[in-house]
């Protein structure tokens, strides 16, 4: 994603000379790289209208070759975990469930990898929480796996999960909110009594969760 600096490098310009340094200042915060020219002397030259394409390649490529030594280290690294041969039997998007897991929360899937501690399995407040969290949408329901386990992605399969998630009692009833304990994938659970009343809940503390205010 490219800043707002070059947001004007992808607008069709007018049919008439285009008054552009032929040397882009293609840097980030992070790097803080120097100009670098897009071509030998580029820095005394104007680019016109009918070259406006190739400029904006040109940035667009300096832009992203700025990051090829740091990318390069991380593909070497990775491929001392998983060699070439085998990575390059994945497409982005299969490597990228395989790494981050699935981009959607599936609750079957999250309950299924539940234990209970104070509640049974078919408590009237564990089939409520399992209702209202269903009924979320797929963006408050990945704030819901932040707010308890500290990441916003499931698992992609049975097998890839090292944690189980674990809902306990708290005290306070329709009162209080619920408590996480990201480092044990862990919610602290009150007995609300109404579907609203856990909506409620949940959302607020997933909202308000950031920077650990509901989280032990």
């Amino acid at each position: 994603q490219f800043d707002h600096d070059f947001s004007d490098l992808f607008w069709v310009m007018p049919p008439r000379t285009w008054v552009a340094s032929g040397t882009a200042r293609v840097q980030s915060q992070a790097t803080h790289a120097p100009p670098v020219p897009l071509a030998p002397g580029g820095a005394d030259k104007r680019v016109h209208h009918e070259e406006r394409h190739a400029y904006v390649a040109h940035v667009v490529q300096a832009f992203c070759d700025q990051f090829r030594q740091q990318l390069g280290a991380i593909r070497r690294g990775f491929g001392t975990v998983l060699p070439d041969s085998v990575l390059s039997l994945f497409d982005w998007n299969e490597l990228e469930v395989l790494v981050c897991g699935e981009a959607t929360v599936d609750v079957a899937l999250l309950r299924k990898h539940t234990r209970y501690d104070g509640y049974s399995a078919h408590d009237e407040v564990i089939e409520r929480f399992w209702r209202v969290l269903a009924s979320l949408s797929s963006a408050e329901r990945c704030q819901y796996l932040r707010f308890v386990w500290g990441r916003s992605r499931l698992p992609p399969d049975s097998s890839a999960w090292t944690s189980t998630h674990t809902i306990s009692v708290l005290s306070g009833g329709d009162a209080a909110l619920p408590m996480s304990h990201t480092c044990f994938f862990q919610l602290d659970l009150p007995r609300y009594t109404t579907d609203e009343r856990m909506r409620w809940g949940l959302r607020t503390a997933i909202v308000y969760s950031t920077g650990a205010i509901l989280n032990a």
